[in-house]
């Protein structure tokens, strides 16, 4: 990423870290990034479960995302677990990882024989999910850019609200071009 989207990033992680939001904001950026790319977005969750479902034509998604400026992640029983039980929906699962700092970039890697507690972010290139780090490491500049100063002006208790507003209207341009161009491909 570029260095102006890094320093939003940053500018973002600073204000609303501290009051619970900054992870859950990366997170709803990445869920529009997916959906810029085609990706229909099953399910985006901030509270209980998988972070975020997405499905394009046949392929569907579990991810679990953290966000860090460390070399590691923790991870809780809710996260291991709560990818297994997507797996038999016929979910493939994984972990998306974006560590902020010079060189920030979404790695995104299969939840395979990954257990509790304390994750080197590295061991997720061991089985990467490079499609979905592709589409992620494309457009996720592109949403910081056109939102993250509207982002940093949001009341900390308005900020979620915003983005899911955001999300509400890109997919509807979405399907409604989709439609207009009779492309129904997810």
């Amino acid at each position: 990423m570029d260095s102006f989207t890094i320093q939003i990033l940053e500018s973002i992680r600073k204000k609303y870290t501290g009051k619970g939001y900054g992870g859950k904001i990366f997170q709803k950026l990445l869920a529009l990034s997916f959906i810029r790319k085609g990706f229909k977005l099953n399910e985006e969750r901030t509270v209980e479960g998988v972070d975020i479902d997405i499905i394009k034509g046949v392929e569907k998604y579990a991810l679990e995302v953290k966000t860090t400026v460390k070399d590691e992640i923790q991870l809780g029983k809710k996260d291991v677990e709560g990818l297994r039980r997507r797996e038999p929906d016929g979910y493939r699962t994984g972990y998306a990882v974006l560590k902020l700092g010079i060189l920030s970039e979404w790695i995104i890697g299969e939840s395979k024989n990954i257990r509790v507690g304390t994750l080197r972010i590295g061991r997720l290139s061991v089985y990467p999910m490079q499609n979905l780090e592709d589409c992620a490491n494309e457009e996720f500049p592109k949403v910081v850019k056109k939102y993250g100063r509207n982002i940093l002006l949001k009341n900390p208790s308005r900020v979620l609200s915003y983005i899911d507003e955001v999300i509400e209207k890109e997919q509807k341009e979405i399907l409604y071009n989709e439609e207009k161009n009779g492309d129904s491909s997810h």
